[in-house]
């Protein structure tokens, strides 16, 4: 049997050592009980990667499969369980259930439920258990998904926006000097920034103190102009056309 660990290419290396669910807890374990999560699939492990990542990190996520025997596996059946399992957040039975297992070192594999697709499954592994030496650990796969999975657009009613996405690596605060003179705002102003790494312009119709949605930075009002001088200025094609640009 395979499954998959879905994690930041940052934490690669301590993958398996469940760390962060002793430091956190998670839906199966209580805070201070290390345990490793991973899912049937690459697929389900992105889907339960993304109801707690920033979707413009996925680029820098890698899978990592880990390939065990059935026997090494201790499965909860769905019909076990409250009918409130997968509330969020999740019931504190849940956490007393996984730490019962992993005090009592049953199995070093449990098999549960995923909350996100209640018929797959999701693997837990005990990394204090004995046979998780057993285990077979592969090299990390680069996780190489559909650009638009990780691309943003702010949809705002009666306006006209922009948007730039800007590679992660080529990244940076731009000072605006030139451009943003005349404007209301500072200057030097600080960009848009959101936690996937990318540089998030936004030219919008309302003023300058609202704010950006799902951000905390302020709105800046660009002019056309403006917007493809800003274009040219972090190197992306200037384009005649002035009305409002979302990612694909």
């Amino acid at each position: 049997m395979t499954s998959w660990r879905v994690v930041s290419e940052r934490f690669a290396s301590r993958a398996f050592e469940g760390e962060g669910a002793r430091r956190a807890g998670g839906r199966w374990n209580g805070a201070g009980r290390a345990a490793v999560y991973t899912a049937a699939t690459t697929s389900l492990g992105l889907l339960e990667t993304l109801v707690h990542a920033d979707l413009g990190l996925l680029p820098f996520y890698l899978t990592i499969p880990v390939t065990f025997h059935a026997d090494l596996v201790e499965t909860v059946d769905l019909g076990e369980l409250h009918s409130n399992w997968n509330s969020v957040p999740a019931p504190p039975q849940l956490q007393r259930m996984g730490d019962d297992w992993l005090i009592a070192g049953r199995s070093c594999i449990l098999e549960v439920p995923s909350v996100i697709v209640p018929h797959e499954s999701n693997f837990i592994l005990n990394p204090l258990h004995p046979d998780f030496r057993s285990l077979e650990i592969g090299e990390p796969i680069a996780l190489e998904t559909d650009p638009r999975l990780h691309s943003y657009e702010f949809r705002i009613p009666n306006s006209k926006f922009l948007i730039l996405d800007i590679p992660s690596h080529e990244t940076r605060n731009i000072e605006l000097p030139t451009i943003c003179s005349g404007l209301s705002t500072p200057k030097k102003s600080r960009m848009v920034t959101g936690r996937s790494r990318m540089l998030v312009l936004a030219l919008a119709t309302f003023c300058d103190e609202s704010r950006v949605p799902g951000t905390r930075s302020r709105a800046i009002e660009w002019s056309p102009d403006q917007a493809q001088g800003l274009r040219s200025m972090v190197g992306l094609p200037v384009e005649p056309s002035t009305e409002a640009e979302a990612l694909r």
